[in-house]
């Protein structure tokens, strides 16, 4: 039997065998779960983002090198990647803070400012526009580097992107392994907080399953994959940010894991064994082509205090049980996006949380 910790997000799911969401475990460091899991003598693979840990794991684990985390925290060396290997990415300007100050009410406007080696819960990108331009400065002002510590006797930076209107957008995963990689899927998440893709941005409002994705973005994964065998062997889960524009897909950004909540729409489609498939991954075998289901999953992040009651068992879900903002998602997978959102709508109805009512309505 393969157990396998996956962490997503706040919380971490146990993989055993098939069996999807087989527990919830709810932990504030995938260490300790290693460790225990160590301890009961479990084989284990694990993908989260703990970059910067200096730990000698007994397990099997897609936890990445210091190099590779890179590719997600360090956005100007992703950005000069992509543009090293031709993969199209909005034109961008690095300023450090002060000067950005001086020339923030210069650029066009709408822009995009990114925070570079930073970790803000949804906020380290900010579409500024003229509506939130005064807010946008002051809140980049009076902001402190919240990962300083990460990067001692390192200049802060930040990165000013051209802003490109968005025909469509998906988080597109794949699994990088030692001997080839796979595509896993892709999903259509939503950042901003309130409907319309209103308001400020989230670590995440909810996500559908999407299958209309390019195919040059395949060779896209397929540059970046033998690009990194070259220097550093990436291992375990990548998600490319795509924007497609009037016909070109634009990679934004590189995560070094997961999408959140992406993933939990991804998975339920997968037919392979995802233990099996991650457990292969992490201990440097090939990985088996993947194949998919027909379903169509839909999940919404909820937001403040509520309850769930009566919750059909066609819907899966996870509650925080600390007092947070973020207090978990609901996740259905029926044959269509409406059938997985009618489902979860109706069983949110009345339940006090707060959460858009778009996902999946708007493409």
């Amino acid at each position: 039997m393969i157990y396998t910790y996956m962490k997503i997000g706040i919380i971490g799911t146990l993989l055993s065998g098939s069996h999807f969401l087989g527990q919830w475990l709810e932990r504030d460091s995938t260490v300790q779960v290693i460790d225990e899991m160590d301890r009961a003598d479990l084989i284990i693979s694990v993908n989260s983002r703990q970059p910067f840990q200096n730990l000698n794991y007994t397990v099997p684990h897609t936890i990445p090198s210091r190099h590779n985390a890179m590719l997600e925290w360090d956005r100007v060396q992703t950005k000069e990647m992509f543009h090293e290997l031709g993969i199209p990415t909005p034109k961008f300007q690095v300023f450090e803070l002060e000067e950005l100050l001086k020339q923030f009410n210069h650029f066009k406007q709408p822009f995009v400012v990114k925070f570079n080696r930073d970790n803000r819960f949804g906020l380290q990108t900010i579409i500024v526009t003229e509506d939130n331009c005064s807010w946008a400065y002051e809140y980049i002002k009076s902001s402190t580097w919240t990962c300083a510590h990460l990067f001692p006797g390192e200049q802060r930076n930040f990165l000013v992107e051209e802003y490109i209107p968005a025909d469509r957008e998906y988080s597109y995963h794949a699994l990088f392994g030692d001997q080839n990689w796979q595509y896993f899927g892709s999903a259509r998440d939503y950042k901003q907080r309130l409907d319309g893709d209103h308001g400020d941005n989230t670590p995440g409002m909810g996500a559908y399953c999407v299958t209309d994705i390019d195919h040059i973005v395949h060779e896209y994964a397929d540059k970046i994959y033998h690009h990194l065998k070259k220097t550093d062997p990436y291992i375990g889960f990548i998600f490319l940010g795509i924007l497609v524009s009037q016909g070109i897909p634009y990679v934004l950004e590189i995560n070094i894991r997961s999408g959140d909540p992406e993933i939990q729409t991804i998975v339920p489609t997968i037919e392979n064994d995802i233990a099996e498939l991650l457990y292969l991954t992490a201990t440097g075998k090939e990985i088996p082509k993947i194949t998919c289901n027909t379903l169509r999953p839909v999940a919404i992040s909820l937001w403040g205090a509520g309850i769930l009651s009566n919750v059909p068992t066609d819907i899966v879900y996870s509650l925080c049980q600390k007092k947070a903002p973020y207090h978990g998602t609901v996740m259905a997978a029926k044959e269509n996006v409406e059938q997985s959102r009618d489902i979860l709508y109706t069983c949110l109805s009345g339940s006090g949380f707060s959460y858009r009512t778009d996902i999946g309505l708007l493409r």
